[in-house]
């Protein structure tokens, strides 16, 4: 999910906005800053969630993904149609979904594999997130090429579709978890 924020607030973000719905350069600058809110909200308010609320690191983990999809697929398939206090949620909700689920995971891991697997754990965690996100700019980047040399309506749907799906992949997978594996 890290990668949809990479997408969307570093290398799509901007130019889809004022592209798709002629903002401003500011106005744009202000809803892909709410990325970056939700990135740092997501820490903290995730983890709260898990343990205060839902008590379960597993429903937090589906719940995140849920976000994750719902905001991707809003940014892909209402690409032209959303408004603008939309997409301020749009921007804060693949925030929060790319950072929140990190010390959820995190904790689950070093409760299941203790202090000899931090290392390595983290590298786990490190190495998805700019893998993922190196990997969906390229096909971001292809699809729309593909979709506006084909003259095809809304090309920035099939920039964003990918988010998207990763997002469905993450909330189908994380919802088959088994209960022992998220505590």
């Amino acid at each position: 999910d890290l990668g949809a924020l990479r997408i969307t607030s570093r290398c799509w973000g901007a130019v889809s906005l004022g592209g798709t719905f002629g903002l401003s350069p500011s106005l744009i600058g202000n809803i892909l800053a709410m990325g970056a809110v939700g990135f740092i909200a997501g820490t903290p308010l995730l983890p709260w969630i898990s343990e205060k609320r839902l008590k379960s690191r597993r429903k937090t983990l589906v719940l995140a993904s849920l976000l994750a999809c719902v905001s991707a697929a809003a940014l892909s398939l209402g690409s032209d149609s959303l408004g603008v206090p939309l997409l301020f949620a749009v921007s804060l909700g693949l925030g929060i979904a790319a950072n929140g689920p990190c010390p959820v995971g995190y904790a689950t891991g070093r409760e299941r594999f203790g202090d000899r697997m931090v290392g390595s754990l983290s590298g786990i965690l490190a190495s998805s997130v700019f893998v993922g996100g190196a990997l969906l700019q390229l096909l971001s980047g292809a699809l729309l090429s593909c979709a506006q040399q084909a003259g095809l309506p809304h090309p920035w749907t099939w920039a964003f579709a990918p988010l998207a799906l990763l997002a469905a992949v993450s909330l189908r997978l994380t919802s088959f978890l088994p209960a022992c594996l998220c505590l």
